[in-house]
């Protein structure tokens, strides 16, 4: 054999190899979870108000819904106590009408990068949160099509307690998971006075006001 085919076998080998890690990566949700944060609410006196998830989006920063601190506003921060791996955080900023807010805390990376855009429809995501009173669990879904209000659809499954973790997608151009939407509820149909929700739809918010959230924060008093 020439020293040509030997070579050419050896990188058809080498590229098989790499291939298959890439794909093993890919298909990984070690990096999700572990950018995904269980985040605590109480009362000034103590008392549980519930619990949410947050995104750890940079150094000491956790990216949430809004209606996850819904105790705290822009003009009255500090109305509840916020915990996040046992740390106090408290808001940086806080936009209610998207369902988006920022909480510094002492948490380090890792973190995860943000999309640039949503992805395509039938691009498949993963959701990772607390739900209810579980551990940190992963769902698997299909990014879906924008909602009024610049909401996303997609079907990932999630429960209470799921409000501001993450839905992420791999990105095979970037070669990375990335953050494309922060979920926010279920989806639901209107029977009168009645709600009934859909558990296999997520509305999320898209990547997209996320970015515009980050770079036109309403900051909180005080701030």
């Amino acid at each position: 054999m020439s020293i040509f085919k030997s070579l050419l076998v050896v990188l058809v080998f080498s590229l098989s190899f790499l291939g298959a890690d890439i794909y093993r990566i890919s298909t990984s949700y070690d990096v999700p979870r572990s950018v995904v944060h269980r985040i605590d609410v109480f009362s000034p006196s103590g008392v549980s108000l519930g619990h949410g998830s947050g995104v750890s989006i940079a150094p000491g920063l956790i990216l949430t819904a809004s209606h996850v601190v819904g105790g705290a506003t822009a003009e009255s921060p500090q109305t509840i106590i916020i915990k996040i791996d046992g740390y106090l955080a408290k808001v940086v900023s806080i936009d209610p009408k998207v369902d988006l807010a920022l909480l510094s805390v002492n948490v380090s990376c890792p973190c995860i990068p943000l999309a640039s855009e949503s992805p395509l429809s039938d691009t498949p995501v993963v959701a990772v949160g607390y739900p209810l009173s579980f551990p940190q669990t992963t769902t698997e879904g299909l990014w879906q099509s924008f909602l009024p209000e610049n909401v996303a659809l997609s079907t990932t499954p999630i429960a209470f307690g799921n409000s501001g973790g993450g839905l992420f997608h791999w990105s095979w151009l970037h070669m990375r998971w990335e953050l494309v939407g922060v979920p926010v509820g279920v989806a639901g149909v209107s029977l009168g006075m009645f709600g009934i929700p859909v558990f296999n739809y997520t509305m999320s918010v898209p990547v997209e006001r996320v970015l515009y959230f980050l770079h036109h924060p309403l900051k909180v008093a005080g701030g």
